[in-house]
């Protein structure tokens, strides 16, 4: 009645309710005459649970991509700082002592003392390999040469022969696609790569399944360990660097992430992009 007698006063109302799990928009309009005159109330009322189920839906999908935005440049930034201090580190380390040797040698060699000169040599050579080593292990972890040679397949290989190198974890790995768009396959690499850090980290597995598979229009990637398992409720808040990588990466082709787990039986990252035909 109130919304009714504010209309009669010209007023206009708004107000909802919930009934049976149903939320409510109602309106109530001043009806006017062509002489601009209040000659009765116009009432109506909306079903707008789905609209707001569909807001809330929005809220959330914008918090996410401003958390995985957030977690992406904390990546990128931990990335530079990892590739500074290998340059500063190991290249500055090589460098310098190449130079240092490259002084004694002109000293002695302008002081006519060329009985040491071969060994001056030697240990410069060996600075300048392992530059050249530091050089092609950054340039792999940045991009593998083996994507834009080989492929995916290829460049999988190579990661998961070097990840069983360093922790002793078996991976078992199946690649069925023979052709994958760069782009998509670069996705593909990190994210299994980073799925196989989590592993190392945090599963305490001894082996893990990978497999890579064609399904329709859509590629599959499904990455099971065999190690302690995710909690439901550590999958549902889980900040993890690697985890938020992996749905940043899925999310930029329109792509799924279900990751499931259970306590003492490990496990599973599935992750579904749609696929593009290299060939179109």
């Amino acid at each position: 009645m109130q919304a009714v007698r504010a209309a009669l006063e010209g007023r206009s109302t708004k107000y909802h309710y919930t009934f049976e799990d149903r939320e409510f928009e109602n309106v109530t309009e001043p009806m006017r005459d062509h002489d601009g005159t209040i000659v009765g109330v116009i009432h109506a009322g909306y079903d707008i649970t789905e609209f707001r189920a569909t807001e809330r839906a929005l809220r959330q999908s914008r918090d996410e991509l401003r958390r995985l935005s957030a977690a992406m440049n904390e990546i990128q930034e931990n990335e530079r700082r990892r590739i500074a201090r290998t340059v500063h580190d190991e290249l500055g380390q090589h460098l310098t002592a190449l130079r240092f040797e490259v002084g004694l040698l002109l000293r002695e060699l302008r002081g006519g003392r060329t009985d040491n000169a071969e060994n001056r040599i030697a240990s410069m050579l060996q600075f300048i390999d392992g530059t050249i080593t530091t050089v092609r292990r950054v340039a792999t972890e940045l991009r593998p040469a083996v994507l834009d040679d080989f492929g995916l397949r290829a460049a999988l290989e190579q990661e998961a022969r070097a990840f069983e190198n360093r922790t002793s974890i078996a991976v078992n790995l199946d690649v069925e696609p023979e052709h994958v768009d760069l782009a998509r396959a670069a996705a593909l690499y990190r994210i299994v790569q980073e799925v196989l850090t989590n592993v190392a980290r945090h599963s305490g597995a001894t082996q893990v399944d990978v497999r890579i598979a064609m399904r329709g229009n859509d590629i599959e990637a499904d990455i099971r360990d065999n190690g302690r398992g995710i909690a439901p409720e550590d999958i549902r808040r889980s900040s993890s660097l690697g985890i938020l990588g992996v749905r940043e990466r899925a999310y930029a082709f329109g792509g799924e992430v279900l990751i499931e787990g259970v306590a003492g039986e490990g496990t599973r990252v599935f992750v579904t992009l749609p696929h593009e035909d290299p060939d179109r």
